[in-house]
């Protein structure tokens, strides 16, 4: 692992374009975190025409949360904000395997 990466990615998690949530797992108790919250459109093909949906992926340090699962929550703001839920298997895409991505769909 890279130390400058982590650096990086720690100041990046601290600055204004991160927020505070609450982790809520499954199984164990809350732990506050730092996410970054992205809504990037996808685009499918339904019939030859295209259909364009708004997504949920939330970024997570593996340093908060070492193993996130499908199920799981994430409330924002913190306290007594929008419950989302994990929908998909999360997934370590940066080269360093330092950040969970996560889809997210809001939750009961």
């Amino acid at each position: 692992m890279s130390t400058s990466a982590q650096l990086v990615l720690d100041a990046l998690f601290e600055s204004d374009w991160a927020e505070d949530a609450t982790f809520l797992p499954a199984a164990g108790g809350a732990v506050p975190v730092r996410i970054l919250r992205k809504q990037p459109d996808t685009e499918t093909d339904l019939a030859g025409e295209p259909v364009v949906t708004e997504t949920n992926l939330f970024e997570l340090r593996v340093s908060e949360v070492a193993a996130p699962l499908a199920g799981d929550g994430i409330q924002r703001p913190p306290v007594s904000g929008t419950v989302y839920v994990i929908d998909a298997e999360p997934r370590r895409l940066d080269p360093y395997k330092l950040v969970w991505t996560l889809d997210m769909r809001e939750g009961p």
